[in-house]
């Protein structure tokens, strides 16, 4: 039997006393190896117990700050966690996927996320990006840097093309629960041209979902097929700052 004496515990739980987890009083998670042998002083057996490095940051919002854990409960290979932000953190033995992460790995070190449980983000961010043309010097990584100013110099823009599109490879699956699109904010300055001839240029538009890549052609059919192959698709056609395409979790 082990017995843990604190002010400060909040929620304890044991994998057969081959790791003992407990929250302390800032719901900071914290564990010992208890297979490893404690420490002794006076005669009393004292466990030294650590928290996990990882969720000393909170990588999601670049804060050094611990994640806050509600609940944590240790089975008898593996553990799992639930955050305050409703995320559910899962290590341990992953044969067979008991910990909900994917099958190529094994075993988890470390509390890891679930995808399907993750707070929102930019799934967008700093990925990889083709334009159908490129005007001027906006590099098409300026449609992922999460810079949303809607300054020329901020965002992507192609030459006159038939059907120009931007398509961003998320680079594996996803769950999405919304799109947004930044329109431009800049106007004409030119006496001959409504204030909005620039940021109208968007629509109308298609945003489309796959998990294949779309074909490369300009122009022609390239949009039909497209749209042929998306799992999910909408058409804008309003002149706005933001449109937003609520995908219902694809």
């Amino acid at each position: 039997m082990l017995l843990v004496r604190t002010n400060n515990l909040n929620n304890i739980s044991s994998n057969q006393l081959k790791q003992f987890l407990f929250l302390d009083k800032n719901f900071r998670l914290m564990y010992t190896n208890i297979n490893l042998g404690p420490s002794n002083i006076l005669g009393m057996t004292c466990y030294e117990f650590r928290q996990y490095q990882n969720l000393m940051t909170d990588e999601m919002n670049g804060n050094i700050e611990s994640t806050v854990i509600c609940q944590v409960s240790a089975g008898f290979l593996h553990q799992t966690a639930i955050t305050t932000e409703g995320e559910i953190l899962t290590w341990g033995n992953n044969v067979d996927g008991s910990c909900g992460q994917a099958l190529r790995i094994t075993f988890i070190k470390e509390p890891t996320k679930l995808l399907y449980f993750r707070r929102e983000s930019n799934l967008a961010l700093n990925k990889p990006v083709k334009l159908s043309s490129v005007y001027g010097n906006q590099s098409p990584s300026l449609a992922v840097d999460g810079n949303i100013d809607g300054g020329l110099k901020n965002l992507i823009h192609t030459q006159v093309d038939a059907q120009p599109f931007c398509e961003i490879d998320l680079e594996t699956f996803a769950l999405i629960s919304k799109i947004n699109i930044w329109n431009r904010t800049d106007e004409a300055n030119s006496l001959e041209m409504m204030k909005d001839a620039y940021s109208k240029r968007l629509f109308p538009c298609w945003i489309l979902v796959s998990q294949h890549p779309f074909p490369e052609e300009i122009g022609g059919d390239n949009l039909r097929k497209s749209i042929k192959i998306a799992n999910a698709r909408v058409r804008f056609t309003d002149n706005k700052r933001l449109s937003t395409f609520h995908c219902k979790f694809i």
